[in-house]
C-alpha cells in the first residue's frame, strides 16, 4: 500500500495508532490577526480548509474593535462557508468579560 502525499492528507495521531485523515476534513486554528490576514488565508486554502478564529479579545481591544473585527472576518472569510467565528487562540481568564460576551453576541445573532 502506498503512502498518502502529505499534499493530500495529513497524518494523525490517535488514541496512540497512527491514521491519515483528508486534508479536507480539517480545519485551520488558530488563526491569529497579528500574525496573518485571514483574507490571504482564506483565497489560498479556503477551497480545502475550514477557517476558525482571529479576533483578538485581550483586554486591549475595545468592544467595538472587537465586533469591528468579527463582522470584518465574517466578510472576508465567511462567503461560501468554511469559517468560524472564534477568537485567535485561547481564551484565558484575562480576557476582558465585555469583549468575549460581545463575540458570543455576533456569533449567536449572526447568520450568513
Amino acid at each position: 500500500m502506498r503512502e498518502p502525499n502529505i499534499q493530500e492528507f495529513i497524518k494523525v495521531l490517535k488514541r496512540g495508532k497512527a491514521s491519515y485523515v483528508p486534508l479536507a476534513e480539517l480545519g485551520v486554528h488558530p488563526i491569529e490577526p497579528k500574525a496573518m490576514e485571514i483574507e490571504d488565508v482564506k483565497e489560498k486554502y479556503g477551497d480545502k480548509l475550514s477557517l476558525i478564529g482571529s479576533v483578538d479579545l485581550l483586554a486591549r481591544d475595545s468592544v467595538e474593535e472587537i465586533v469591528e473585527r468579527a463582522y470584518y472576518n465574517i466578510e472576508k472569510a465567511g462567503y461560501n462557508g468554511g469559517y468560524i467565528l472564534g477568537s485567535g487562540n485561547s481564551i484565558p481568564d484575562y480576557v476582558n468579560y465585555g469583549n468575549y460576551l460581545a463575540l458570543l453576541k455576533i456569533s449567536q445573532e449572526y447568520k450568513y
